[in-house]
């Protein structure tokens, strides 16, 4: 598996994997994409296997209790390649550009009832925050972590 960085030629193939990956109302359309993969100081990684995309994760920068911090826009793999620490890896390799960026913190929001990916983050040492009412829509709460990163 080779990664690397993102880029504003991979969004269409970034958007077709986030389309297989995720059901509305957790899925981006085209036009966001295209935004959080161009936004300023955004952090796009793709992992690809013999030139196939197996995922990728975005992050952008944010302001979160007064400091400046990436947050995880989206982290998608291809569900071929899920359990096979794909995962892991692009948040592993995204963690460290945001530490030479000298950022040290990392949020994100999960919908509470996606059980496998509260266990992910929490293995990976993100710490659950605050319940958000309604954060993908009616009855779509969502809960935020946060994590800090060596720098």
């Amino acid at each position: 598996m080779r990664f690397r960085s993102g880029a504003a030629d991979d969004v269409p193939a970034l958007y077709e994997l986030d389309l297989l990956c995720f059901s509305p109302p957790f899925r981006f359309d085209l036009a966001a994409m295209h935004r959080y993969v161009g936004a300023s100081g955004a952090i796009v990684v793709v992992a690809e296997t013999d030139e196939t995309l197996s995922g990728f994760a975005i992050l952008n920068l944010a302001r979160t209790r007064g400091l400046l911090s990436y947050y995880v826009t989206t982290l998608d793999v291809h569900p071929s390649r899920r359990r096979h620490g794909v995962a892991a890896r692009l948040l592993a390799e995204a963690e460290g550009l945001a530490a030479r960026k000298g950022v040290g913190t990392i949020d994100l929001h999960v919908f509470c009832g996606n059980d496998a990916a509260i266990a992910f983050y929490e293995r990976r040492g993100f710490t659950r925050g605050r319940r958000y009412r309604n954060f993908y829509g009616a009855s779509l709460d969502a809960w935020g972590y946060a994590k800090w990163i060596a720098l």
